[in-house]
């Protein structure tokens, strides 16, 4: 498990740290000081956990980064530590985001040690679930979550991911049996993965890497009423 800490305050971030390591020993931490120098690194967001002080000082705060990580790194599980719980407690999934918990210091050792495996947890149920894609003999198994949308071309359906696409010897109806609950059939000749929605409007959805998905009038309202219940569903059970 890869893990970093955005934190400003030096004392808190390596306290936090030394938190991490007695917890979850053996895994890599980095710790960066300040939200800038981590959303500046390039190359593929590779982190598993990410710990966001919510007063990092940058252009936004750690809540207003929220969404931009989200986008970074759509894969990794997010926390926001912050000292004053009260005060932004309400703000925290405004927006669309990947958080999945809210650490008020001093950290507890045993409310971070839970969140800890509530991550493991989820990590070991996104890698469970794959679509398995069979070729001149050949088998590969794709994970769901790295699927972005399918897409139906011609009697085929298509897998489309992040920089890649796989063909599937079948349908998109046949395909659709099959998906998993975070799948939306928003048009007749999509289904798009809604852990990869960054906006949702009238006519099409954007994904985090900038693809567009057309919604289609017929399904838009349905979509939508699944879209936002997903979501809320969501937060609630990250909470």
């Amino acid at each position: 498990m890869r893990i970093a800490i955005c934190d400003d305050d030096t004392a808190s971030a390596e306290e936090l740290r030394q938190e991490l390591e007695k917890t979850a020993p053996n895994q890599q931490i980095n710790v960066f000081t300040s939200m800038d120098a981590f959303m500046s690194l390039s190359g593929e967001c590779s982190y598993d956990v990410i710990f966001v002080d919510v007063n990092c000082k940058a252009e936004k705060s750690g809540i207003g980064r929220a969404e931009d990580l989200y986008v970074r790194c759509p894969k990794a599980q997010a926390f926001i530590v912050t000292g004053h719980g009260d005060k932004h407690s309400q703000r925290v999934f405004l927006s669309r985001s990947n958080l999945c918990g809210y650490l008020v210091k001093p950290i507890e050792p045993e409310i971070l040690s839970n969140l800890l495996t509530e991550v493991q947890e989820n990590m070991a149920l996104r890698s469970e679930a794959k679509l398995i894609i069979r070729n001149r003999g050949a088998a590969q198994a794709v994970p769901y979550s790295e699927i972005l949308y399918f897409e139906n071309r011609g009697h085929k359906a298509v897998a489309c991911l992040q920089d890649k696409t796989y063909e599937i010897n079948d349908s998109l109806e046949s395909v659709r049996s099959v998906l998993p609950a975070n799948f939306l059939n928003c048009h007749k000749s999509y289904s798009v993965n809604m852990d990869h929605i960054r906006i949702f409007n009238d006519s099409r959805v954007i994904l985090t890497n900038g693809a567009e998905v057309p919604v289609s009038r017929a399904r838009f309202a349905t979509a939508r009423s699944l879209y936002f219940r997903y979501t809320r569903q969501s937060a609630r059970s990250e909470n």
